[in-house]
């Protein structure tokens, strides 16, 4: 199988091992370029939620969390899901939405997430009133988390 094919296959498959071969390293992307990609990506997005640097901090811990596990999840080492980490991690209470993936290049991450329907289904869905991602290089590959919020009311 190709290698670019092979890393999007990553984004459907949980748990999956990804070989690491060097320190992770946290890429420095701005809210700007995460809101040209989500939009490029998305052209038919009509607004965006707001850009919240808690939860890029929060999706940079479990993007760096998953590089060290050598893994594809939703949930981190102790099995909690992104609601559970969210709440651990004084987040407001509230509903939580993430998207993780990993591959050769951030924009192939981004192109998958469009190609599913479930992640395509989340990124798009217009009630989400706050968003925050990362991503992480580890070697050759990228690890992406972008998490977002909403309230109960």
């Amino acid at each position: 199988m190709r290698q670019e094919y092979r890393w999007c296959l990553l984004l459907f498959v949980g748990c999956v091992m990804i070989s690491t071969t060097s320190a992770e390293t946290p890429l420095p992307l701005t809210a700007k370029a995460w809101r040209t990609e989500r939009l490029e990506v998305f052209p038919e997005l009509k607004r965006l939620p707001e850009w919240s640097p808690s939860l890029s901090v929060f999706a940079l811990a479990h993007a760096q969390d998953l590089i060290r596990r050598g893994v594809i999840s939703h949930r981190d080492a102790q099995g909690r899901d992104v609601a559970q980490r969210a709440g651990e991690a004084g987040l407001p209470p509230g509903e939580y939405g993430e998207v993780v993936g990993a591959g050769p290049l951030w924009q192939k991450i981004w192109q998958a997430w469009r190609n599913s329907p479930e992640h395509r289904e989340l990124l798009l869905e217009a009630r989400w009133q706050a968003w925050g991602g990362a991503v992480v290089r580890d070697g050759n590959v990228l690890v992406c988390v972008i998490d977002e919020y909403r309230s109960h009311k």
